[in-house]
């Protein structure tokens, strides 16, 4: 009998052993599984993920108006980014020189955002390639070394291809031999806005245009001087229009009347 039972006990120790082993695993498994899914809807759905409280607007809510240069569309972008917040947070910082230490960074993406520019998925979807929409709206990377725009260096001024805002000038574009087009500060510095990304194995600062939240690309603290920035940029996100060609219409809120 107490042989028996000196048996069964022991017996059931390594057996108890590697039960609750197993059981601690597969939480740690479901707290992975959990982790990458909400990383990969981020990715996937992008936008879509806010699209109620983002894109709550139809196309009546934006109008496109013409300009002369890119320094007039810069200044109209500008007026209607004076007073976003984001948490108590100015969206931007809304400037003329750029200073890399200055640069507002949030680290909540979505929470209690609001861009100025707001359309339906729908619109977007009309305005937008296939391809267009899948990295500007759901946060997508094109592939390395199919844009044209990462080989263009002649003189002038990259434009968001949501809203024709200014983002880049071709004074700051660099070789950076990763395959996509590559600046080391933007136009102006509130011509994006900036966001922590957080993945499985990183945290990276996501680049949005700060008029609609267009997906750009991301910044990296690896470039030439002086500002030692990599803004690594996906070309289906940017119109090039060369030194002395008409800058694209800017899409901009429609003025609220009585």
């Amino acid at each position: 009998m107490t042989g028996n039972k000196l048996a069964r006990e022991h017996t059931g120790r390594p057996v108890a052993f590697f039960l609750l082993a197993a059981i601690s695993l597969l939480f740690m498994g479901l707290g992975v599984v959990t982790i990458m899914a909400q990383s990969a809807g981020r990715s996937e759905q992008g936008f879509g993920v806010v699209s109620e409280r983002m894109v709550a607007g139809s196309t009546r809510d934006a109008v496109s108006v013409g300009v002369s240069s890119w320094q007039q569309s810069a200044e109209l972008a500008r007026g209607h980014l004076r007073a976003v917040r984001v948490d108590s947070r100015p969206l931007v910082r809304v400037a003329t020189q750029y200073d890399v230490d200055r640069r507002v960074i949030h680290d909540e993406r979505w929470r209690g955002m609001s861009f100025p520019v707001q359309l339906s998925e729908e619109e977007w979807r009309r305005r937008l390639s296939s391809e267009q929409y899948r990295i500007i709206r759901l946060s997508g990377t094109e592939r390395p070394f199919t844009s044209e725009l990462d080989s263009i260096y002649e003189p002038g001024i990259y434009y968001s291809r949501a809203t024709g805002q200014p983002l880049f000038s071709s004074e700051d574009k660099y070789d950076s031999r990763t395959g996509w087009p590559s600046f080391t500060k933007p136009i102006t510095p509130d011509a994006v806005a900036y966001f922590f990304e957080a993945s499985f194995f990183s945290r990276q600062i996501e680049v949005v245009d700060s008029l609609s939240g267009a997906h750009l690309g991301h910044v990296f603290r690896d470039g030439p001087e002086p500002t030692g920035q990599r803004y690594c940029i996906n070309g289906e996100a940017l119109i090039f229009v060369p030194e002395g060609g008409d800058p694209p219409e800017l899409l901009v809120p429609r003025a609220e009347t009585n």
